[in-house]
């Protein structure tokens, strides 16, 4: 295990106790883990170097990136060709238009060197650190400008237009094997130990906050190898101790594991092949004040979650200064009519194909016991408007009253009620409703609060109406938008995650809002469901 939040003192009394300190330091938790720990290492108190250090790209470096550019570039390839392959056994069987093997090898060849050659240029090769969205709109529109080329060039050249049918129908199978590709890369990077090591630059709190939202949200192919944090003399040293709550923090010490003062970076980045920085900037301390003096190939300076700069966000120059752009995409009436559109048609497409599946689960429910099929709760949706959100019934007939006595008999559980208004064990839910609940379905009928126009596939988690004291200055943010099905909350770990992230996530979905980031999130929810993630 790791050293961490070490401060310097002035004096050589304060040294040396510090030093007595740290002998007895030690990362205690509250329940023994399954792997040993680590003994604690010391750092002597030291200050920070004024030279700057630089760590100099060398071949280790290329070969980093080659390894991951390689799997993406191998799973590219794999998606490309079964997308062709596909699409000429379906037009062959299909729709009985026959092509001669030379043709759909020409149509493979110029579909495939435009779009390896498109998605390089725009830098998803190896694509470290893109945002999952960015990711999504490069792919789509890479591709549909390749094809696109294509179709031209066989339509205006080739005798009867040649292979442009089979060129249509694999750009919309590419569409969707492409993302899974990729994503599938991406596990098996994950699974191999193949990724980018980097070091954290910033205040540990600030770190761990970093690194829980890297393994909710996913930071592709980096992986933590040691963070550094500045020396504090104007901070009395009490205890190096800290308290781990729980198997997430235990990884955080071995993964981002203390490395010492800015000063040490440079030799440690030589010593473990490292060529990536992330600075993290603090709550009170802004980034141009950072007293880390090493120069890294590859840094990423991080905003912090209440800056402007978003997933969206492009990096423009104004005279000699640089500045952030970024598009207020809530404000454009295009952006807004194009959300609704596809809300409607993939609402209304969504309860078409599962209406036998409405039909099931309401004689489920009618034969588990008493009450209606459905329950309509009251929320609060786009510009304070109450509407009725409704689900399949999941609870007793008489939940308020069960709950009241379960809560009396129980006391040690009014917190967690409190905290979150929710129980890990409640026990109002049926047994059906258990398990509409663990795989989401109870939430199938608002699909229809969707054609209303009350809810949205993607947005926010509708917001109960005694709830708005504890929304505090992001109650102007949830109004903005309507609430939807699915959301960052519900593919960031639902009910494992606390309250105040439930808020922070309202506040990044109306600053990051996009089309792209919408066709995530719903890929994502797909994933979370079917895995019933954080959810009870």
């Amino acid at each position: 295990m790791s050293h961490v939040g070490i401060s310097a003192s002035s004096s050589d009394d304060a040294a040396t106790n510090m030093t007595s300190t740290l002998d007895q330091q030690r990362i205690t938790t509250d329940s023994e883990p399954s792997y040993p720990v680590v003994a604690e290492q010391r750092l002597s108190p030291t200050s920070v170097s004024t030279a700057i250090s630089h760590v100099h790209a060398d071949l280790k470096f290329v070969l980093q990136i080659a390894r991951i550019g390689g799997v993406v570039l191998a799973c590219d390839l794999v998606a490309l060709t079964a997308s062709i392959a596909f699409s000429w056994l379906i037009l062959a069987t299909g729709f009985q238009i026959t092509m001669t093997s030379q043709t759909v090898l020409v149509c493979w060849s110029i579909t495939t060197l435009g779009q390896v050659l498109g998605l390089w240029l725009v830098g998803l090769y190896p694509a470290i650190g893109v945002h999952p969205a960015t990711e999504l709109k490069h792919l789509f529109r890479t591709s549909l400008t390749v094809n696109l080329a294509v179709i031209g060039c066989l339509l205006a050249f080739v005798p009867q237009g040649g292979g442009a049918p089979l060129v249509v129908l694999a750009f919309g199978l590419q569409v969707l094997m492409m993302p899974l590709m990729r994503s599938t890369a991406r596990s098996i990077t994950r699974r191999c130990g193949i990724s980018v090591p980097f070091f954290f630059y910033g205040d540990r709190q600030d770190v761990l906050s970093t690194y829980r939202d890297m393994h909710r949200f996913g930071w592709p192919m980096m992986k933590p190898v040691g963070r550094f944090e500045d020396p504090h003399p104007d901070r009395e040293f009490e205890s190096a101790t800290v308290h781990v709550g729980d198997r997430f923090e235990l990884e955080f010490e071995r993964d981002a594991v203390y490395r010492g003062t800015p000063d040490c970076m440079a030799a440690e980045a030589r010593a473990l092949d490292v060529y990536w920085l992330v600075r993290v900037p603090g709550r009170d301390r802004p980034l141009e004040t950072s007293r880390c003096e090493t120069s890294f190939p590859c840094e990423v300076s991080l905003t912090s979650a209440a800056g402007k700069a978003s997933s969206g966000s492009s990096l423009v120059s104004i005279g000699l200064a640089n500045g952030v752009h970024t598009e207020e995409t809530l404000l454009i009436s295009g952006q807004i009519v194009l959300k609704r559109m596809l809300d409607l048609v993939i609402s209304i497409t969504a309860i078409v194909l599962l209406l036998p599946v409405f039909v099931c689960i309401a004689l489920l429910i009618r034969l588990s016991g008493r009450g209606p099929i459905m329950f309509g709760s009251r929320r609060v949706g786009r510009g304070g408007k109450v509407f009725r959100a409704w689900k399949f019934r999941t609870m007793v007939e008489n939940a308020d009253d069960v709950l009241r006595d379960y809560l009396d008999h129980h006391p040690e559980l009014h917190e967690e009620w409190l905290l979150s208004h929710k129980l890990k064990h409640d026990p109002r839910i049926t047994t059906v409703g258990r398990i509409l609940r663990k795989t989401s379905l109870d939430e199938l009928p608002q699909l229809f609060n969707v054609v209303l126009g009350q809810m949205s596939l993607v947005g926010p988690r509708p917001m109960l109406e005694n709830e708005r004291h504890r929304y505090g200055d992001t109650y102007d943010c949830y109004l903005r938008v309507s609430p939807g099905i699915t959301g960052l909350w519900q593919i960031s770990g639902r009910n494992n995650t606390s309250y105040e992230d439930r808020l922070r996530y309202v506040q990044i979905y109306v600053r990051d809002w996009s089309p792209w980031m919408d066709l995530y999130i719903l890929l994502r929810t797909i994933k979370t469901v079917l895995f019933c993630e954080g959810a009870y």
